[in-house]
């Protein structure tokens, strides 16, 4: 449902598209299954993860039955979450299962499919987000992410935009730079 503007934005420039939901109450073992069917079945050339869903596809990418050629990901804790870590030592850590924990506390830790280009699209307007509520986050951010959790050796491109975490599903900008990786391999400057 968040990326239905993102979708229907890509739908309209030509693109086939898929969406998958998921949830991080399963072990992580759960979620790349059920994620690694999902692509095994639609067969995609490319792969566009919001937060979350980037660092598991990145993390599933290994067990693809056809190789992704681009992984794009958008607003992703690349090398694990400082608010991930404040919300698993709080009494709000109910909400983070084993898998939530494993990917957004240890992040990528290396990973990186072989003939898989990465992407990172990190916001950087620091607006609404989990940091209101820990305020954990200092210095560059989207609200939920830190600039430095979205930078990896896993990505082959990162680019900055002015955009929140949430609010970067819904930016006509995003959506252009988006369409523009999955056509290009690259982002437009």
């Amino acid at each position: 449902v968040v990326m239905a503007l993102l979708a229907k934005r890509l739908r309209e420039a030509g693109h086939e598209v898929s969406s998958f939901g998921y949830s991080m109450r399963p072990s992580f073992q759960e979620v790349t299954a059920c994620f690694t069917s999902r692509v095994n079945a639609f067969r995609p050339d490319a792969i566009v993860g919001h937060s979350m869903g980037g660092v598991i596809a990145i993390r599933s990418a290994q067990l693809f039955n056809t190789p992704v050629s681009k992984i794009l990901c958008l607003g992703s804790p690349l090398n694990g979450s400082a608010i991930a870590k404040k919300i698993a030592g709080s009494w709000l850590r109910f909400v983070f299962s084993e898998a939530s924990e494993d990917l957004t506390v240890r992040g990528l830790a290396g990973c990186k499919a072989a003939d898989t280009t990465v992407g990172v699209l990190a916001g950087t307007k620091g607006s609404l987000g989990f940091n209101l509520l820990f305020r954990v986050l200092s210095g560059v951010h989207d609200g939920t992410v830190a600039l430095g959790e979205t930078k990896s050796p896993s990505a082959d491109h990162h680019m900055e935009l002015f955009e929140g975490h949430t609010s970067m599903l819904f930016s006509k900008k995003v959506a252009d730079q988006v369409r523009y990786f999955l056509e290009s391999g690259s982002f437009k400057t």
